[in-house]
């Protein structure tokens, strides 16, 4: 547990200095998950990037799953397209 704490507060530094450095509209997202097959814990850190005034953007994500010595720590670089879904809510389509 206190790896995963020591992991959660790097990844959160590098999140917040990545998103300072980026465009003003870059937006951070945090989360909790879990793999389903042998119900592995974990959680993750996205930063979306946005191309100018265009509907598309980059996307820096990181995820860790951790259970009885089984370590997963998938880190992606994804592009997406980004549209307004309604006053609250965006929809995102990525690759």
């Amino acid at each position: 547990m206190k790896k995963f704490a020591i992991f959660a507060i790097a990844a959160m530094l590098c999140v917040s200095f990545a998103a300072s450095q980026a465009d003003a509209g870059a937006k951070i997202r945090v989360g909790g998950g879990m793999i389903f097959d042998g119900s592995i814990p974990g959680g993750g850190v996205a930063v979306d990037i946005p191309m100018s005034d265009k509907p598309y953007g980059i996307t820096l994500s990181t995820e860790y799953y951790k259970k009885s010595g089984v370590t997963l720590m998938p880190v992606r670089i994804m592009a997406m397209f980004m549209t307004p879904a309604g006053e609250k809510a965006d929809f995102y389509l990525g690759a």
